[in-house]
């Protein structure tokens, strides 16, 4: 069988890993949840590095090395693909994200010290076709309920398809008849009609991921600035002009049936009393707390505006109705929960919680109004309560009150 020059591809792979490192680094985010996904790029790019070193081992040491850059590159795909999560704002529990990195590299560890080569060859294609496969179908998934796909979503789903195509080939090969014969020492036993393009999958998909990873921040970051623009000064949410023109355009977005948009009116409980016991510096503070938590424990699809004083507006897309009840009982339990830190010390906060049921038909103002008349609602019946305006059609579907919990 003839190969490829296998050992500069993973030289170059790895020299693309440390350039995406290099390019995490450089960029700066100052919100959270992207700042974190960074983190998690920076550490997905480490590990895919080692083929440098695997491709510069000694010949009595090749096998060992590479297979230990093989475990290790396996464990880079799972905290890129984690990263590309975060990025899109939907979260995983480290203890799950860095179980799985841990699993992933401990498998193919183990099973190059057990396994023959034969063996040791399929679970490391089977191991790396299932890794890009459940990224590429989880990616697939979160941009199918996006309603825009942008040209760096699209790359980076051509990225994986590839990649998953690349290692289904060498596992395919490796339970047929290719199976037979030694494996070199870098284990890309493939085909003799595929073994140049993998070696040019081997060699590139680092350096395409972090290009598909900049423009994808960038992407982001733009978006970014733009809301700044449509934000509050004192709290960085979105000001009352922000909500209806990014409200109007979450509208018209709804391109699918199934596509239900709910309304939340939240109103801090007692806010009057918090300035005039300590200060409006205090009750600065408290606005800022309580836009951080519900921006934590919203998803990046929703919007949130400071509406007026100490009143907030949330635009939550929603596929059935009481997905909003659950929305609401989660953000109100959340600022409960979690005292406001101020130069007073700390504050305890409640909120009451008004909901409405976006209707096709109607305005962006009348969903609003009827928030606002829930939120009333709650108000009167004795604060630090959700109360409901919903359809009458979606009554019916509304959970229990015991299975409506904060998540």
């Amino acid at each position: 069988m003839t190969q490829p020059d296998m050992l500069t591809s993973f030289a170059i792979s790895g020299a693309a890993s440390l350039f995406g490192l290099f390019m995490c680094f450089a960029v700066r985010a100052d919100q959270a949840r992207l700042g974190y996904a960074l983190t998690l790029y920076r550490w997905g790019f480490l590990f895919s590095a080692p083929t440098l070193l695997a491709s510069l081992a000694p010949a009595d040491r090749a096998r060992l090395v590479f297979q230990a850059a093989q475990g290790c590159t396996a464990m880079g795909l799972v905290l890129l693909g984690w990263a590309s999560r975060q990025l899109q704002g939907r979260r995983t529990p480290p203890w799950v994200g860095w179980g799985l990195t841990s699993l992933v590299g401990l498998s193919l560890w183990l099973s190059a010290w057990g396994l023959p080569q034969a063996d040791y060859a399929m679970v490391l294609y089977g191991v790396l076709s299932l890794v890009c496969l459940a990224v590429l179908l989880e990616q697939a998934w979160a941009f199918v309920r996006s309603a825009k796909i942008s040209l760096s979503e699209w790359g980076l789903l051509v990225l994986l398809a590839g990649l998953v195509a690349n290692w289904v080939i060498h596992l395919l090969h490796a339970l047929g008849d290719g199976s037979s014969g030694p494996y070199p020492e870098h284990w890309m036993h493939a085909p003799d009609w595929w073994a140049q393009p993998s070696a040019i999958v081997v060699a590139t998909w680092p350096l395409a991921w972090v290009c598909v990873v900049v423009a994808m921040l960038n992407e982001r970051l733009l978006q970014q600035l733009h809301t700044r623009a449509l934000s509050d000064e004192l709290t960085g949410a979105l000001s009352r002009r922000g909500l209806r023109e990014l409200g109007e355009r979450m509208i018209l977005a709804r391109r699918r049936p199934y596509d239900q948009l709910a309304v939340l009116m939240l109103d801090v409980d007692h806010f009057k009393r918090v300035n005039e016991t300590y200060g409006h510096l205090v009750g600065d503070d408290v606005l800022r707390h309580v836009v951080q938590v519900l921006q934590d424990r919203l998803r990046d699809d929703a919007l949130l505006a400071r509406y007026s004083g100490e009143e907030f507006a949330v635009l939550l897309p929603i596929r059935q109705p009481h997905e909003a009840k659950v929305v609401a009982e989660r953000l109100r339990s959340s600022v409960e929960g979690k005292p406001a830190q101020t130069t007073a010390g700390l504050v305890n906060l409640t909120l009451s919680v008004g909901v409405a049921y976006h209707h096709p038909v109607e305005t962006l103002e009348h969903a609003l109004a009827m928030a606002e008349s829930s939120l009333a609602q709650a108000k009167q019946a004795g604060r630090n309560q959700v109360a409901l305006s919903l359809p009458e059609e979606a009554v019916d579907t509304l959970p229990p009150a015991s299975e409506v919990v904060p998540s």
